[in-house]
Protein backbone atom coordinates (compact mmCIF):
# COMPACT_ATOMS: atom_id res chain seq x y z
CA UNK A 1 0.00 0.00 0.00
CA UNK A 2 1.47 3.30 -0.86
CA UNK A 3 2.33 6.23 1.28
CA UNK A 4 -0.52 8.18 -0.11
CA UNK A 5 -3.21 5.29 -0.07
CA UNK A 6 -2.35 4.89 4.11
CA UNK A 7 -2.71 8.71 4.48
CA UNK A 8 -6.54 8.59 2.75
CA UNK A 9 -7.37 5.44 4.75
CA UNK A 10 -5.98 6.18 7.69
CA UNK A 11 -8.22 9.18 9.06
CA UNK A 12 -11.52 6.94 8.09
CA UNK A 13 -10.33 3.79 10.06
CA UNK A 14 -10.06 5.93 12.78
CA UNK A 15 -13.28 7.83 12.08
CA UNK A 16 -15.07 4.11 11.94
CA UNK A 17 -13.31 2.83 15.39
CA UNK A 18 -14.87 6.02 17.08
CA UNK A 19 -18.52 5.68 15.47
CA UNK A 20 -18.22 1.95 16.38
CA UNK A 21 -17.21 2.24 20.38
CA UNK A 22 -20.34 2.62 22.41
CA UNK A 23 -20.58 5.44 25.02
CA UNK A 24 -20.24 4.32 28.82
CA UNK A 25 -22.60 6.37 29.81
CA UNK A 26 -25.51 5.48 27.43
CA UNK A 27 -24.69 2.09 27.98
CA UNK A 28 -24.83 2.09 31.85
CA UNK A 29 -27.90 4.06 32.17
CA UNK A 30 -31.09 2.00 33.84
CA UNK A 31 -34.40 3.15 33.23
CA UNK A 32 -35.75 3.82 37.20
CA UNK A 33 -39.04 5.67 36.04
CA UNK A 34 -42.21 3.84 37.75
CA UNK A 35 -44.02 4.08 40.78
CA UNK A 36 -41.98 2.74 43.71
CA UNK A 37 -44.15 1.14 47.03
CA UNK A 38 -41.54 1.08 50.23
CA UNK A 39 -41.47 -2.81 51.13
CA UNK A 40 -40.72 -2.37 54.82
CA UNK A 41 -40.84 -6.09 55.36
CA UNK A 42 -37.14 -6.06 53.25
CA UNK A 43 -36.03 -2.54 54.09
CA UNK A 44 -33.31 -2.28 56.59
CA UNK A 45 -35.19 -0.90 59.77
CA UNK A 46 -34.45 2.65 61.51
CA UNK A 47 -32.78 2.40 64.36
CA UNK A 48 -32.37 -1.39 64.20
CA UNK A 49 -28.62 -2.96 64.10
CA UNK A 50 -26.63 -0.12 64.30
CA UNK A 51 -27.71 1.42 61.38
CA UNK A 52 -28.88 4.46 63.14
CA UNK A 53 -32.00 6.50 62.30
CA UNK A 54 -32.03 8.15 59.06
CA UNK A 55 -35.64 9.02 58.23
CA UNK A 56 -38.53 6.61 57.46
CA UNK A 57 -38.59 6.29 53.45
CA UNK A 58 -41.91 7.06 51.63
CA UNK A 59 -43.33 5.75 48.45
CA UNK A 60 -41.58 7.18 45.80
CA UNK A 61 -42.25 8.35 41.84
CA UNK A 62 -39.27 8.43 39.37
CA UNK A 63 -39.53 9.99 35.93
CA UNK A 64 -36.59 10.07 33.96
CA UNK A 65 -35.66 10.97 30.30
CA UNK A 66 -32.22 10.29 29.28
CA UNK A 67 -30.22 11.04 32.19
CA UNK A 68 -31.85 13.54 34.22
CA UNK A 69 -34.27 12.12 36.37
CA UNK A 70 -37.06 13.78 39.14
CA UNK A 71 -37.36 11.57 42.40
CA UNK A 72 -40.69 12.84 43.80
CA UNK A 73 -41.24 11.66 47.31
CA UNK A 74 -43.64 12.74 50.46
CA UNK A 75 -41.65 14.23 53.81
CA UNK A 76 -43.21 14.74 56.92
CA UNK A 77 -42.58 18.38 58.22
CA UNK A 78 -43.90 20.49 60.88
CA UNK A 79 -46.92 21.68 58.76
CA UNK A 80 -47.50 18.16 58.12
CA UNK A 81 -46.63 16.34 54.79
CA UNK A 82 -44.90 17.75 51.82
CA UNK A 83 -44.41 16.62 48.30
CA UNK A 84 -40.74 17.05 47.58
CA UNK A 85 -39.21 16.89 44.11
CA UNK A 86 -35.78 16.26 43.53
CA UNK A 87 -34.10 16.80 40.18
CA UNK A 88 -30.77 14.83 39.56
CA UNK A 89 -28.30 15.23 36.33
CA UNK A 90 -26.55 12.33 36.28
CA UNK A 91 -23.33 13.83 34.25
CA UNK A 92 -20.51 13.10 36.90
CA UNK A 93 -21.02 16.91 37.63
CA UNK A 94 -21.60 18.73 40.90
CA UNK A 95 -25.02 21.04 40.67
CA UNK A 96 -27.23 22.62 43.17
CA UNK A 97 -30.19 20.84 43.68
CA UNK A 98 -33.37 21.05 46.27
CA UNK A 99 -33.35 17.91 48.69
CA UNK A 100 -36.56 18.49 50.86
CA UNK A 101 -34.11 19.32 53.81
CA UNK A 102 -32.51 22.53 52.19
CA UNK A 103 -30.28 22.61 49.12
CA UNK A 104 -27.64 20.38 48.34
CA UNK A 105 -24.69 19.64 45.61
CA UNK A 106 -25.59 16.78 44.00
CA UNK A 107 -22.81 14.76 41.56
CA UNK A 108 -24.93 11.22 39.88
CA UNK A 109 -23.27 8.71 37.99
CA UNK A 110 -23.52 5.20 36.60
CA UNK A 111 -21.84 2.61 37.77
CA UNK A 112 -22.36 -1.08 36.31
CA UNK A 113 -25.87 0.05 35.33
CA UNK A 114 -26.39 1.30 39.08
CA UNK A 115 -27.51 4.90 40.24
CA UNK A 116 -24.86 6.74 42.43
CA UNK A 117 -25.92 9.88 43.60
CA UNK A 118 -23.40 11.78 46.09
CA UNK A 119 -25.20 14.65 48.09
CA UNK A 120 -23.25 17.26 49.85
CA UNK A 121 -25.12 19.97 52.24
CA UNK A 122 -23.87 21.87 54.59
CA UNK A 123 -25.91 23.13 57.83
CA UNK A 124 -25.06 25.51 60.99
CA UNK A 125 -26.50 24.68 64.22
CA UNK A 126 -25.09 26.99 67.27
CA UNK A 127 -22.07 28.97 65.23
CA UNK A 128 -21.12 25.89 64.08
CA UNK A 129 -21.21 24.85 60.54
CA UNK A 130 -20.49 21.09 59.20
CA UNK A 131 -20.97 19.30 55.55
CA UNK A 132 -21.80 16.04 54.93
CA UNK A 133 -22.17 13.78 52.09
CA UNK A 134 -24.79 11.07 51.88
CA UNK A 135 -24.05 8.63 48.93
CA UNK A 136 -26.93 6.76 47.27
CA UNK A 137 -26.66 3.94 44.96
CA UNK A 138 -30.25 2.57 43.00
CA UNK A 139 -29.99 -0.94 42.01
CA UNK A 140 -32.93 -2.40 39.69
CA UNK A 141 -33.50 -6.21 39.74
CA UNK A 142 -33.07 -7.99 36.42
CA UNK A 143 -37.05 -8.09 35.79
CA UNK A 144 -37.46 -4.03 36.81
CA UNK A 145 -39.85 -4.71 39.75
CA UNK A 146 -37.31 -4.10 42.85
CA UNK A 147 -35.47 -1.26 43.25
CA UNK A 148 -33.18 -0.96 46.45
CA UNK A 149 -31.68 2.00 47.61
CA UNK A 150 -28.50 1.87 49.80
CA UNK A 151 -27.75 4.92 51.62
CA UNK A 152 -24.47 5.86 53.54
CA UNK A 153 -24.00 8.97 55.53
CA UNK A 154 -21.65 10.07 58.31
CA UNK A 155 -23.32 10.04 62.15
CA UNK A 156 -21.98 12.43 64.47
CA UNK A 157 -20.11 10.17 65.95
CA UNK A 158 -17.80 9.87 62.52
CA UNK A 159 -18.82 6.71 61.89
CA UNK A 160 -20.68 5.21 58.35
CA UNK A 161 -24.35 4.69 58.84
CA UNK A 162 -25.68 2.71 56.04
CA UNK A 163 -29.74 1.70 55.58
CA UNK A 164 -30.76 -0.34 52.89
CA UNK A 165 -34.03 0.23 51.45
CA UNK A 166 -36.13 -1.81 49.03
CA UNK A 167 -39.14 -0.39 46.87
CA UNK A 168 -41.87 -2.58 45.00
CA UNK A 169 -42.56 -1.30 41.41
CA UNK A 170 -46.46 -0.17 41.43
CA UNK A 171 -48.71 -1.98 38.96
CA UNK A 172 -50.53 0.33 36.85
Amino acid sequence: MSRSTRLFYAPLALLLCLLLIPDPAAAQATDFSGTWVYNQSKSDQPGVGGRGRMGTPSDMTITQEGNNIAIETMRQSRQGEQKVIEAIIVDGEPHESETGMGSATITANWKDGALVVERTRTTSRGGQTRTFTQTSTYVLSEDGKELVVEREMPNPQGDTLIRRSVYNKKEL
